[in-house]
């Protein structure tokens, strides 16, 4: 099922909250793209969901090579990348990237690990 979410009007907090109630309730996130997100439904899950903005620090490094750095920093405390949303302007200077883990005690994931 897809569901439209305005990325404008949400925080990665309160994004990442709206996707831990579906997850919660059965429906699992699996794709964003642009305003558009992508849902399974699946049985209840305890597991922990992220939703996070990245940001292009450096403008002379491709967005593609921060977040491959990024990913591989997350993976390693314990999170499994769902997905990478694509750019959300013209310069790719911001995208997002979503995150599940089954670890309780895993805290949120920053963009300045």
């Amino acid at each position: 099922m897809k569901k439209f979410i305005l990325l404008l009007n949400h925080d990665d907090i309160s994004l990442s909250a709206y996707l831990q109630h579906c997850l919660e309730n059965g429906e699992q996130f699996t794709k964003n793209s642009g305003n558009i997100f992508t849902f399974s439904r699946q049985k209840p899950s305890e597991e922990k969901i992220a939703a996070i903005t990245y940001v292009n620090e450096d403008p002379d490094l491709k967005m593609k090579f921060q977040l491959e750095d990024y990913c591989a920093l997350m993976k390693k405390r314990g999170w499994k990348i769902l997905d990478i949303g694509k750019p959300e302007d013209i310069f790719d200077s911001k995208r997002h990237v979503f995150m599940q883990t089954d670890q309780s005690d895993a805290e949120f994931p920053l963009t300045d690990p």
